[in-house]
């Protein structure tokens, strides 16, 4: 399945966007070489399964699932990583301790964060399901310009060269049930950056 061996790299990719004065580590901290550019890859045809209509749907169920994560995250990180136990219904059992450590390490450091992170683009990679969920996988391409990062003491510690936009291969399995969309894999673009 998606994004299985992947949990390591959201924390980089936390401390990147987050905690760090650099984006360097959005380039190579994945476990595995991706393909050197989206454009270059059609996504894959879609199953028999009646999940989804059309690529259009399954993408729209991936981003909607995403934004959930997203808008869920951005109030963890409002709160200075408190309460990270919250993210737990959003992201995969797999990804779940990673996500943890991330916003830990934010509460460590006694920042805050204010504003929301927004998907600028997404483009489908390929949508696999059977009766009970689908596996989504796309490009997004994540802007976290509107989010700036404060210390205890109101001053504003976000990072000069921080990326404003981040190219990002995500997986969401979105569910065929009351359950919800869980993010799967939220890995760093490696290759030229789409965004």
């Amino acid at each position: 399945m998606f994004g299985q061996k992947r949990s390591a790299s959201w924390r980089h990719w936390f401390i990147a966007v987050f905690a760090s004065g650099s984006a360097l580590c959005l380039v190579g901290c994945g476990a595995e070489q991706l393909p050197e550019s989206p454009s270059s890859i059609s996504p894959s045809p879609t199953n028999s399964s009646s999940f989804f209509e059309s690529d259009d749907e399954a993408l729209s169920a991936g981003v909607d699932g995403y934004m959930a994560y997203l808008k869920m995250s951005d109030e963890i990180t409002a709160s200075g990583g408190a309460d990270a136990q919250r993210i737990r219904p959003f992201v995969s059992e797999e990804l779940f301790p990673s996500f943890v450590d991330g916003y830990e390490s934010l509460m460590s450091k006694e920042v805050r964060s204010e504003g929301s992170t927004a998907i600028d683009s997404a483009r489908l990679q390929t949508w696999i399901a059977d009766d009970a969920f689908a596996s989504v996988s796309f490009y997004l391409c994540v802007d976290v310009s509107q989010i700036r990062l404060f210390d205890n003491a109101g001053n504003d510690v976000t990072p000069p060269d921080r990326a404003p936009r981040i190219p990002i291969l995500a997986t969401v399995r979105v569910h065929n049930s009351t359950e919800g969309s869980v993010l799967t894999e939220n890995e760093p673009w490696s290759g030229e950056s789409f965004c």
